[in-house]
């Protein structure tokens, strides 16, 4: 089985929790220890402090607090909550679904969007009940959307790359040694 290099990052963490660490101590305990794969650790600090899996505990000092609930089980708590109480708030779905201040508001944002909330100061009222909990297909889509520019980008790139280089190849190909820079004195 592949491990992932955010997979190895993770497993170290936890196993020196419940220890405060540091970016060192996790490349000591996961085997990174190129300057590279320090940046990679970082990057992954970074994503999972965003999920709530790793806490910062001050200047460059982390703790484990371990894995949150999946997307789609919290969406469907956070559906479960909206449809006993038909108002919330972003508070209310924090407190009893364990979402983040920052995902509950996306989600809000995203069945006001569809038409299923009002929103009204700090306040979600439910005014259509379709049961069924909406999909976020517009993430999804703008996501796609995102990966086919950025394709389209480095394919571009790719492209003026070899253009560059077949354009190089002919200069040096067509000098046979007998090539000067103009203005240097030589085979004018």
């Amino acid at each position: 089985m592949t491990e992932t290099f955010t997979g190895r990052i993770r497993e170290a963490a936890r196993a020196l929790a419940p220890e405060v660490f540091t970016v060192r101590d996790l490349s000591i305990k996961a085997e990174v220890m190129t300057r590279k794969d320090h940046q990679r650790i970082r990057d992954v600090l970074h994503e999972l402090r965003e999920t709530g899996e790793i806490v910062r505990m001050g200047r460059g000092q982390y703790s484990y607090a371990g894995r949150s609930k999946k997307k789609n089980e919290l969406r469907e708590v956070m559906w479960r909550v909206l449809r006993a109480r038909r108002n919330v708030t972003v508070e209310d779905l924090m407190e009893l679904a364990g979402a983040s201040e920052r995902y509950a508001r996306e989600w809000l944002g995203m069945l006001v969007r569809r038409g299923v909330l009002s929103h009204h100061a700090d306040r979600y009222r439910m005014i259509a009940d379709p049961i069924d909990m909406p999909s976020d297909e517009d993430k999804a889509q703008a996501l796609r959307l995102l990966r086919q520019m950025k394709k389209t980008r480095a394919l571009e790139a790719l492209d003026e790359a070899s253009a560059a280089i077949a354009e190089a190849r002919k200069l040096i190909e067509s000098c046979d040694g007998g090539c000067h820079e103009p203005g240097d004195g030589q085979g004018e």
